[in-house]
């Protein structure tokens, strides 16, 4: 995919939506010990959302269970709703693309993943809204909602422990997307570090996502995306709740959201 190409696509979706042309979730899905459910819901502010009603988000669903020793499998399901402000035309709903991930680990340390997502993105009722409020905060990340589109993904993830309450780490991975059709492929390197630490009864949690388009024709600049994620759980709280905002590093992601803030909980 160009730069040329990328920015083309994400302008006609603003277009089409009445809205100025702009170009999950934490990085690393957590370990679990049996079973968990998690869910998370983000709430994009757009750049330009002149006519986007306050209700429009992202929901992130997951079901995460062991699958041998320190091997864990996640499945999970995207969607977006959306509604227009003083138009009534019903609420837009967009299935994203469905993701699945063999986790490596001892619970609670994600050692590694590799996963697929298969292409189902489709709007599945109202005008086609709900796939800007999936795509513009998530430009690192396009194979989650692009539609016939489908990927193979995977990470090396080690970390060390900075303190008796403090851990850090990168995540050293990469995807690769195909067009159902097979016309072309595009590959990503996708690099990211964080840091998390308890304080009391918090943890505090700051990433550093990136994603690089290497195959592409354009400047660095044109062919990477980049965010800043801060957020912060209460493990020991029923459903592990959490809270967490998202902000734009690079010119095309500002150019899409201001932030996204979101909740989540495990269960």
């Amino acid at each position: 995919m160009t730069a040329g190409a990328r920015r083309t696509s994400i302008a006609w979706l603003g277009l089409a939506l009445g809205v100025s042309p702009t170009a999950a979730q934490t990085i690393l899905p957590t370990t679990a010990d049996d079973l968990t459910f998690r869910i998370q819901v983000e709430k994009p502010f757009l750049a330009a959302e002149e006519g986007i009603a306050p209700m429009s988000s992202i929901v992130d669903t997951d079901v995460i269970f062991r699958w041998s020793s320190n091997v864990f499998f996640q499945l999970g399901v995207p969607f977006a709703v959306a509604q227009q402000d003083f138009v009534v035309t019903g609420t837009s709903v967009y299935l994203g693309n469905i993701r699945g991930n063999f986790l490596f680990g001892e619970p609670g340390i994600l050692r590694g993943f590799l996963g697929l997502t298969l292409p189902t993105a489709t709007n599945i009722g109202g005008p086609d809204l709900a796939l800007l409020i999936m795509a513009l905060p998530r430009l690192d990340e396009e194979e989650a909602w692009a539609e016939d589109v489908m990927s193979a993904r995977g990470a090396w993830v080690p970390s060390w422990p900075i303190s008796g309450s403090a851990r850090a780490g990168v995540r050293l991975g990469g995807a690769i997307a195909l067009p159902t059709d097979f016309d072309d492929w595009w590959i990503y390197a996708r690099p990211a570090g964080w840091i998390r630490a308890v304080v009391g009864s918090a943890e505090i949690r700051a990433d550093v996502l990136g994603s690089y388009l290497s195959n592409g024709r354009g400047t660095f600049a044109e062919l990477s995306t980049a965010y800043l994620d801060l957020g912060a759980s209460l493990p020991d709280l029923f459903g592990r709740p959490g809270v967490f905002v998202r902000l734009p590093l690079d010119t095309d992601a500002r150019d899409a959201i201001d932030f996204s803030v979101g909740v989540y909980a495990h269960f």
